[in-house]
């Protein structure tokens, strides 16, 4: 349980630093005109990229390891049991 929150911590604080980072990266490409050229706008892109999967993706994934593992677990069990069932039944019936 420990880990778990720990672990939810250490990813709460890649958002913390992660979202300004990029955010400041962003809008300093965006409102110097110097920066507008091909290497900082690759670099604006990839800071756009890291601030969605921050958003998107790692947001969930702290809640799911704060809630001590998967949110989907049920879910994911049964997807798994019916594929058991599906091979079982399709693919080794004589």
């Amino acid at each position: 349980m420990v880990f778990f929150q720990a672990l939810a911590a250490v990813h709460a604080l890649f958002d913390a630093i992660g979202l300004p980072g990029n955010l400041l990266v962003i809008v300093t490409i965006v409102l110097e005109n110097r920066f507008h050229v091909m290497r900082c706008i690759l670099l604006a892109s990839l800071a756009v990229a890291d601030f969605l999967f921050l958003i998107l993706v790692n947001s969930f994934r702290i809640a799911s390891i704060a809630q001590d593992g998967h949110m989907a677990k049920q879910c994911v069990n049964s997807i798994l049991s019916l594929q058991d069932n599906f091979t079982s039944t399709w693919f080794f019936t004589p």
